[in-house]
């Protein structure tokens, strides 16, 4: 002969608790999937920018004219910061040219430097390469996951704490009923 066993009552705190683990864990693979979504965009965007800048520059060996000092440039530019420098350098249709590129801070009048003009012949930085791809795609992977992991974790906080005030309650309100029977010695009469 089977018994049937009789579930307690489950309070509807539990019950939205319940839910809310549920809708936690939705959210967390819809964070996945922005995430996701995110890396593809950027990476896409990001080679299309690469690509360009790789069509757009001419890399010139140029002779510098002058030192690569800091004079003219921010307060805030660092050692790798590259600097504008008076050089030499002959166009890829064979003309001779003088102007400004980009040499590293500190290479000396006279050498010779790699640098890169646009297709007007202003100086530019070096194009950018797969690696900064890959590094901006990873960083907005992270970014989105960690702003988002921290989102879903303060709104999870949130919500446990609302969650407990109204166990709490709860559990006042039982107390309220049950305690005089305590007291009185009726505990377990019904």
């Amino acid at each position: 002969m089977a018994t049937t066993r009789k579930a307690l009552p489950r309070r509807g705190v539990d019950r939205l608790a319940d839910a809310l683990a549920v809708l936690t864990v939705v959210a967390a693979f819809a964070l996945l999937l922005a995430a996701g979504a995110a890396v593809v965009v950027v990476h896409g965007k990001e080679s299309q920018r690469v690509a360009a800048e790789q069509q757009e520059r001419t890399r010139v060996g140029a002779v510098l004219l002058a030192d690569a000092t800091r004079e003219g440039t921010p307060a805030s530019a660092t050692a790798a910061t590259p600097v504008r420098v008076a050089a030499r350098w002959t166009d890829p249709d064979g003309t001779p040219v003088t102007g400004e590129v980009f040499a590293p801070f500190g290479a000396d009048a006279g050498q010779q430097v790699n640098g890169w003009v646009d297709g007007n012949g202003q100086p530019v930085t070096a194009p950018a390469d797969q690696d900064e791809v890959f590094a901006s795609t990873i960083l907005t992977g992270f970014s989105v996951m960690a702003l988002g992991g921290m989102l879903l974790l303060g709104a999870g906080l949130g919500v446990e704490q609302l969650l407990a005030l109204a166990r709490g309650r709860y559990w006042e309100r039982e107390w309220d009923r049950v305690e005089p029977m305590w007291r009185h010695g009726r505990a377990g009469q019904s």
